[in-house]
């Protein structure tokens, strides 16, 4: 007997399902081990196919989590902008700040009318002790093309799903929603 699954509203359904000597449900694959069957072979095409179609299909350059480590880790940067690539297909390190650039500095690197992701070491004072958090900077002007906008939107969640210690996350559309206030009122709320 073969095991057929279904999926109806949401849930996995099994039908004439085998059990190993655990009375657990195994996995069917076919007669022969390690072999396929032509309908798994089918949920899988269909399942990636799924998969590649939910995203932007803009993927993440090699060195961008290594650039991101080394401002975590080694705190070699202040912060690290990245721009998705002219082809649109790759999400690329655009620039890195030095150890002890302002965040003015670093706010000014923000183009007024293209978008960016930004990745800021912000330094602050709370209770008398110095304090750094690890903010991720989602940066869609108004101003900025549409398309644009939407590509970086959709976009974002592979980039800030792959660098591991974001501490917090801010999306702006002008200079008022990336002001120090701003990000002074954020991390004192966390």
């Amino acid at each position: 007997m073969c095991s057929v699954a279904h999926i109806t509203s949401k849930k996995r359904v099994h039908h004439h399902g085998r059990r190993d000597n655990n009375n657990n449900r195994r996995s069917e694959t076919s007669q022969f081990d390690g072999v396929e069957t032509k309908e798994q072979k089918t949920r899988q095409i269909d399942n990636s196919w799924f998969i590649h179609q939910s995203s932007s299909g803009v993927k993440l350059a090699g060195d961008c989590v290594e650039t991101f480590n080394n401002l975590k880790l080694g705190r070699k940067f202040q912060a690290i902008l990245y721009k998705i690539n002219d082809g649109s297909t790759e999400i690329v390190v655009d620039k890195t700040l030095a150890p002890g650039s302002s965040f003015d500095t670093i706010i000014a690197e923000l183009p007024e009318k293209d978008c960016r992701y930004a990745i800021i070491d912000f330094a602050y004072e709370d209770e008398g002790a110095n304090k750094n958090k690890i903010i991720f900077v989602a940066w869609c002007p108004d101003v900025a093309p549409i398309k644009k906008k939407m590509l970086y939107t959709s976009s974002k969640d592979s980039i800030r799903k792959s660098l591991v210690g974001i501490q917090l996350e801010i999306q702006g559309t002008d200079a008022s929603e990336v002001s120090r206030d701003v990000f002074i009122d954020k991390v004192n709320k966390i």
